[in-house]
């Protein structure tokens, strides 16, 4: 009977089962073969090694004779391996691994098995010091393809990924060569943002934080803005970061969706002023920055936003690390770290809104970034390509179609700061509200209405932005019953406009929120999607306030760019006026004319440590 063949048993009858086929000691039959795994990193290594093996596990067609019928061709050793040295040495010529020592040669291992055996050796014994190369942006550098120790290092061109774009970019980036509008345009980010810190310093949520940061006290290296306590450099991070948010009233931009300064100034003040740092290496590092948050920010898509993620904190976790990473002056391989160890502190989620988790979110952002730094620059690793890979940060955060990771590039080419550029906040409000209030402030001017004229008003948006409750974008709040909510309301900003003739901070108190005034008024305010252009609008991106009066009339006015934004921003004057009415609510007069001359010429400031001095309030003490 043939090994294959069927037949019935002498003794019982029965159909008898095919002969085994004999199973070599050191390779599985291909009826019981497990599916090939060549996609298993350890597999693809060990198969550099054994170019024979790929071959067999792709042709499924059983072992393959033993190696010494199929002579291997000698490679000549090479000087540049992993190791330093050659891994052919005089006693062993062959090219294959020598047997382990205590094996005689009688024990040796099969020809043919030797290289397979050394290769997982090698992987699990030596771990390489790998660089991958995922698909990525179309720059390119030279990268070791072999498995250290074990043949000579070949070299291939391979393309840059998305996270060593981002290294090369904090470290190639000298001071001088950012451009002289990208470093003004930062100035006048750093100015804003610290003003409206000063402002929110009294705000309950970051009492409440400051308070926290008392009781746990540690050693004060960095100041707490507006007051005279110096705290550790993450607890001062989250406190200036939640007292810059508590008021919504910091800058915005387009490729964020979001707040790109609130997270990155509490980092570099905290980080510089440990370090002694210049004027100049604070904006340099705020730009280096700002850039990482919003280039990731671009490549993330809307649908990072859209799907509930604050990407204020999630990017801007990313953004203070680097900012934080240029001041410690990491090499890149920590530097690589700090953003593995940021990418996987990022969070915050838009359904806080209109509560104090909102600025906390980007007080934590701030303080991420920081503990990243400072825990890689102590040894900390993180993931080599964070951003990269399916399971890396713009994969995870942004799965939909309009998140591609070949977006991450072009650092400076333009500067984000410059263009799209960004909008300083004329309302303490939600940036989206803001045409809204000026077509409603713009009307009351021109035409001399009072609330009690007023019969309904509507407010008209493009592009379906309006939800079916009469929220708008991030303003989930139609009936508000707090400031923070009011904030996060498109009714009440345009009814406490029509009410107040202004929009300050006076609005967004507790108690004008719930006047009944203003809560009757907010209810004759309706926004609307419009499926047509409005007829005063010029562009399809606008806002259009049609108030209608008791005496029929309907007065329209629609708004294409808010004031404080890239195409209308705000001059220096100005700029500086909205400095000096934040600051005096936490300083001296003496003392918010002296920082707003610093912050102006921020990068003549030889140490960052002399403008921190007159943000804080009298003599700064450390919390016991």
């Amino acid at each position: 009977m043939g090994r294959w063949s069927v037949g019935r048993s002498a003794r019982t009858g029965a159909t008898s089962r095919p002969a085994a086929r004999p199973r070599a000691s050191w390779w599985r039959t291909p009826r019981s073969r497990p599916a090939c795994r060549c996609s298993s990193r350890r597999l693809r290594r060990a198969y550099r090694l054994d170019p024979d093996r790929r071959r067999r596990c792709r042709s499924r067609s059983g072992p393959r004779p033993p190696a010494r019928s199929r002579p291997r061709r000698r490679r000549a050793a090479r000087s540049d391996v992993r190791s330093g040295a050659s891994p052919l040495s005089p006693s062993n010529r062959s090219g294959r691994p020598s047997v382990p020592s205590g094996t005689s040669s009688s024990q040796a291992w099969p020809d043919h098995l030797m290289p397979t055996l050394s290769s997982w050796d090698n992987v699990f014994q030596n771990p390489p010091t790998y660089v991958s190369c995922p698909p990525s942006p179309s720059q390119e550098y030279e990268c070791d393809s072999s498995i250290q120790g074990q043949r000579a290092v070949r070299r291939r061109r391979c393309p840059l990924s998305a996270t060593q774009s981002v290294v090369d970019f904090i470290h190639d980036t000298p001071a001088g060569k950012i451009p002289a509008e990208a470093r003004e345009n930062g100035r006048r980010a750093l100015l804003d943002t610290i003003g409206v810190t000063l402002a929110g310093v009294d705000e309950p949520s970051a009492r409440v934080v400051r308070s926290l940061v008392e009781r746990e006290g540690g050693e004060g290296v960095a100041t707490l803005l507006g007051t005279n306590v110096r705290a550790p450099l993450a607890a001062a991070a989250l406190a200036n970061g939640t007292a810059g948010h508590a008021l919504d009233y910091d800058d915005v931009t387009a490729n964020v969706t979001g707040h790109p300064s609130i997270p990155l100034m509490p980092a570099v003040l905290a980080v510089g002023e440990s370090v002694g740092a210049s004027g100049a290496d604070v904006v340099a590092a705020f730009l280096v920055g700002f850039e990482v948050e919003c280039k990731v920010g671009r490549a993330m898509g809307r649908s990072h936003y859209a799907r509930g993620f604050h990407s204020t904190t999630t990017l801007g976790a990313l953004g203070s690390a680097a900012a934080a990473v240029r001041l410690l002056r990491l090499d890149r391989g920590q530097t690589g770290n700090a953003l593995g160890i940021a990418s996987s502190m990022a969070g915050g989620l838009r359904a806080n809104f209109g509560s104090m988790t909102k600025p906390l979110q980007a007080g934590n952002a701030a303080r991420a970034g920081v503990v990243a730094a400072l825990l890689a620059q102590e040894g900390f690793t993180g993931g080599d390509d964070i951003l990269d890979g399916p399971f890396g940060f713009v994969r995870a955060f942004s799965p939909a179609e309009d998140g591609d990771i070949e977006q991450v590039g072009g650092f400076g080419d333009p500067w984000e700061v410059v263009s799209p550029g960004i909008s300083v906040k004329k309302y303490p409000c939600c940036f989206v509200s803001h045409r809204a209030a000026d077509a409603t402030l713009a009307l009351i001017s021109e035409h001399g209405i009072g609330a009690e004229q007023v019969e309904r008003v509507e407010v008209h948006l493009p592009n379906g932005q309006v939800s079916a409750t009469g929220g708008v974008g991030p303003m989930i709040h139609p009936r508000p019953q707090t400031g923070l909510e009011g904030k996060f309301s498109m009714q009440y900003v345009v009814a406490s406009a029509l009410l107040d003739g202004e929009v300050k901070f006076p609005n967004f108190d507790d108690r004008a929120v719930a006047r009944p005034a203003a809560q009757a008024l907010l209810r004759r305010v309706e926004p609307m999607n419009d499926t047509q252009r409005h007829p005063a609008a010029t562009t399809d991106q606008y806002t259009a306030v049609d108030i209608h009066t008791t005496d029929d009339r309907v007065l329209s006015r629609a708004v294409t760019e808010a004031r404080g934004g890239p195409a209308d921003p705000l001059s220096w004057d100005e700029l500086l006026d909205k400095y000096r009415d934040c600051a005096a609510r936490a300083l001296p007069a003496e003392q918010v004319e002296r920082s707003a001359q610093m912050l102006r010429d921020l990068e003549a400031v030889a140490d960052i440590r002399e403008l921190t001095a007159t943000l804080a309030t009298g003599t700064a003490v450390a919390p016991v």
